[in-house]
């Protein structure tokens, strides 16, 4: 059995948008208190967006229904998940998956090109019996997931899962539908990105990519922020890019961006894709930071004489 067995299938008319809003709608219940880790979550939905932190448990009726718990946290944390106990019978398919990001049909968030394990190395698949607590997964960003298949009655699993500090954040899953969010490569070789999942109205707050002087070609010297950076030779700059599926490699690029500013930009730009992505791209020892608001685009802050990326419409990729 590989990872792909476990794909999930939702059959939603506005994929991204509708897995969002579900996470949206419990978001401010499930804000992690003092004591919340001692609380114990009954699964009983088959696809679940949480934020909260504890034990999570679940007993099988049987079939043969591939679930999944998507969790996520604030920008600064990571999730660990322990199994603290389970039975899954192996020999007719039953297993749990843990995985570091998420998985949809396939693509995975963040992509990976973007992150910084190799894709075998982001997820683990098991069945059998543990009754020990044992640590299987630590995710590099706020996003973790949890798959499951237990196709025999009274299977079950246990499983704890705790919010830790990230001391260096890089790629960041949106959990609200208005944030400020800052991205730094920390003095690494590394993209980081910041993903909303449903359309987005995007400004810069603060750019400081490469430097306050840039030399985009032999004889040009530019002060401040400019536009068209990759094509100019740049290998420090922010991408603003849309996609109509989590597969965010192959998203529509509307702008890469470069420079210093401290002001807020005069650049903003309406993405109409059901993912929105704002992608730092940045080179060894560069010590590159971009702090960027993105909200829910609606008719309200739609400005048509503004920056628009349009991404094409159709039915999910399954």
């Amino acid at each position: 059995t590989t990872i792909m067995f476990y794909w999930i299938y939702l059959t939603c008319a506005n994929l991204m948008f509708n897995l969002y809003c579900v996470q949206a709608t419990t978001q401010k219940a499930m804000i992690p208190g003092p004591h919340m880790e001692d609380i114990d979550h009954q699964v009983s939905d088959c696809i679940e967006v949480t934020s909260s932190v504890g034990t999570f448990s679940f007993t099988s009726n049987g079939g043969s229904e591939t679930c999944a718990l998507y969790f996520i946290a604030e920008p600064e944390k990571i999730i660990s998940i322990s199994i603290l106990a389970m039975n899954v019978n192996c020999n007719d398919g039953g297993a749990v998956v843990l995985m570091d990001g998420w998985e949809l049909n396939g693509s995975f968030l963040p992509t990976e090109s973007d992150h910084p394990k190799h894709l075998e190395d982001r997820y683990v698949e098991i069945c059998g019996k543990y009754y020990r607590p044992k640590s299987f997964l630590l995710s590099s960003q706020n996003a973790a997931q949890f798959m499951y298949k237990l196709t025999q009655k009274g299977n079950y699993f246990k499983i704890l899962v705790k919010h830790i500090q990230n001391k260096y954040p890089c790629n960041v899953i949106m959990q609200d539908i208005h944030s400020v969010t800052t991205l730094r490569n920390h003095k690494r070789a590394q993209n980081c990105s910041l993903i909303a999942l449903f359309p987005a109205r995007i400004k810069f707050h603060e750019i400081h990519v490469g430097g306050k002087l840039w030399m985009l070609t032999k004889k040009t010297l530019v002060w401040g922020t400019v536009t068209d950076c990759r094509d100019k030779g740049s290998v420090n700059y922010v991408e603003v890019k849309g996609s109509s599926s989590f597969n965010t490699d192959n998203s529509k690029l509307k702008e890469t961006i470069c420079g210093f500013n401290y002001f807020p930009a005069k650049h903003d730009y309406s993405i109409l894709c059901d993912v929105t992505t704002v992608r730092l791209v940045s080179s060894l020892n560069a010590n590159n930071a971009v702090t960027v608001q993105a909200d829910l685009l609606d008719v309200e802050n739609l400005d048509l004489n503004d920056n628009i990326l349009m991404c094409d419409q159709g039915e999910p990729e399954m």
